[in-house]
């Protein structure tokens, strides 16, 4: 048995009149994920672009040199944001 600093502990029997409540849970699968992508996709594209811009880093898979020599011929500055 393990002692938690409330006063819970962790495999214990509930105490006599009290109600325990288990938190239901669902673990997505990679379908799943991928459905409910492809739904908000189709419904709702700028959230879908938002979710996007939150959860992807362009700059982490996009080398800098590639960046450079792409703006390298327009004459721009890097975007580094």
């Amino acid at each position: 048995m393990v002692k938690l600093s409330c006063r819970e502990t962790i495999n214990h029997a509930p105490e006599k009149g009290v109600v325990t409540h288990m938190i239901p849970y669902h673990q997505m699968t990679l379908a799943d994920v991928f459905t409910e992508t492809q739904e908000l996709f189709e419904s709702d594209k700028p959230e879908f672009l938002k979710l996007l811009e939150s959860s992807i880093d362009l700059s982490e898979l996009i080398p800098v040199s590639f960046g450079n020599h792409f703006y390298a011929s327009t004459g721009r500055p890097v975007n580094t944001h």
